[in-house]
């Protein structure tokens, strides 16, 4: 009940800012700054629910084999979450591939070319972890659909190019709305620099602390 609330008490405040904002800045044309804002923190935002939850079904950490109590409790007995939190941690393989899946989604997104494939790749994962979590009553049904409207938030920015690549077979222009233009000479090398301190943290040491 507190996530729902919380969740409903965002989008208010989300839906009266917006009215301010285009209130008071309602003669601007664009805002190619601050969509190319937005949509970098909603990738990364992506890439950590990624990486973290795709690093520990890669080990089997997330939902460890069932133990001896498992076997010996009638079926009867098992809340819905159990059950499928026993069913995915029984078989190694297949829990290793949903983090495999969600780790990829994580590599694709992280470089520019190959967001929108990450995007497409984390639609497909974060709707098979969302209706899970919604079928067998998962406390993260929130988060996980907030996962799946981020990847589906970004593949809104190319949809004219999907839909003419995928169903017109049309050819399509590379995606140039990802590039950065840097002011000042020394950003570039310093975004370098963040992105890779930002791996090390994130990515390569939970991968060897959860190994």
């Amino acid at each position: 009940s507190m996530g729902w609330a919380t969740l409903y008490a965002q989008l208010f405040l989300a839906l009266v800012g917006s009215i301010i904002w285009s209130a008071l800045d309602w003669k601007r044309d664009h805002y190619q700054t601050g969509s190319l804002v937005i949509r970098n923190i909603v990738r990364y935002y992506i890439i950590l629910a990624a990486f973290i939850y795709g690093i520990i079904k890669i080990f089997g950490l997330q939902m460890p084999a069932p133990s001896n109590s498992y076997y010996a409790t009638e079926l009867g007995d098992f809340s819905a979450m159990r059950f499928s939190w026993n069913f995915i941690g029984y078989s190694k393989g297949y829990e290793f591939f949903s983090g495999l899946t969600e780790v990829l989604v994580g590599v694709f997104l992280l470089y520019r070319r190959t967001v929108v494939l990450g995007a497409l790749l984390g639609i497909g994962v974060f709707t098979n972890v969302f209706l899970l979590n919604i079928s067998y009553d998962i406390p993260v049904k929130i988060y996980s659909f907030q996962l799946l409207f981020a990847c589906v938030f970004i593949v809104l920015g190319n949809s004219k190019r999907i839909f003419h690549f995928f169903v017109s077979n049309e050819t399509v222009e590379p995606d140039t709305s990802w590039n950065i233009s840097y002011p000042k000479t020394w950003l570039k090398p310093t975004c370098l620099v963040l992105k890779v301190v930002f791996v090390v943290a994130f990515v390569l040491y939970p991968f060897h602390k959860y190994y």
